[in-house]
């Protein structure tokens, strides 16, 4: 609902075990120097760079390639992003090789999979800082727990001939935030735990959002385990069921099997995820 990505459809995962270059060269057009690729990860200036603005007479494989590059920023910079905020990891681009194939993964799961690991290593003691798509968690704070929102100032008017936009687009609005005490850390407590009201995902926020917004609400329910290649993050709506409009009862005990979270990209450059975790991707 905020950011309008699917959560319903195939598996975002695949194989590492790629001559890194030669895709490059195949799905881009070009290949990356020695300087502008790092093991499996891509500078995000080599892609700048590499692909200023397209010309009005480009063919149709230019614009495609300039398609990738551009998903592959939105990949890198946003929705997957690491601790290192100037690279993307290549395992994203055969994904793209289809336009028409890309579009049927299930790319909120796997997104908010690398959210959720993200988080849980910067909960870690010697944590000192967190990256993965922050922009999905501060959106989804301000969207649920207002006293902590921006005061909105003026609502930019929207573009008729452009597709009804999903809930992000609300907070391109002007906003004060001088009104709020910012990084009171003491305030934020008092004000949540005395927080009486929640705002389930009720039909009223779905109104005027486009379909692709609600697409697949009939599995928001599930629990289900959400995966991005190498990481599995387990989906607990029974753990939160007011947010979806239920009474929340005394949940039941959960293995969240910490042993994957042991599983990550280090030293693994010839693994086939899709065999690897072929057990939860039927699950």
């Amino acid at each position: 609902m905020l950011i309008g990505l699917p959560v319903d459809g195939d598996v975002v995962t695949g194989s590492t075990c790629l001559d890194w270059r030669r895709v490059c060269y195949s799905l881009l057009g070009l290949t990356p120097g020695d300087t502008d690729i790092d093991g499996q990860r891509l500078h995000l200036t080599w892609l700048s760079q590499s692909f200023p603005t397209l010309a009005p007479d480009a063919d149709e494989e230019s614009i495609q390639r300039y398609t990738r590059a551009y998903i592959l920023q939105l990949i890198g910079g946003f929705l997957f992003s690491g601790k290192s905020s100037d690279k993307v990891h290549l395992m994203f681009l055969p994904l793209l090789e289809d336009f028409e194939v890309a579009g049927r993964y299930s790319w909120g799961s796997a997104c908010l999979a690398w959210l959720y690991r993200r988080l849980c290593r910067a909960s870690h003691i010697d944590a000192h800082d967190i990256s993965g798509p922050l922009i999905l968690l501060q959106l989804w704070v301000w969207e649920r727990f207002p006293f902590i929102a921006p005061h909105r100032l003026r609502i930019a008017p929207h573009d008729d001939q452009l597709p009804p936009p999903p809930l992000v687009i609300r907070w391109r609005d002007e906003f004060r935030t001088t009104s709020i005490s910012m990084h009171v850390l003491a305030q934020y407590r008092h004000h949540l735990d005395r927080l009486t009201t929640y705002q389930p995902y009720v039909d009223d926020m779905n109104v005027g959002l486009p379909d692709y917004c609600t697409a697949g609400k009939d599995i928001w329910c599930t629990i289900s385990p959400l995966i991005c290649f190498h990481i599995i993050e387990w989906h607990r709506p029974d753990r939160v069921l007011r947010q979806l409009g239920f009474r929340q009862g005394i949940p039941q005990p959960c293995d969240n099997e910490s042993i994957l979270h042991k599983c990550d990209l280090r030293g693994r450059h010839d693994v086939d995820w899709t065999t690897r975790h072929g057990d939860y991707i039927r699950r």
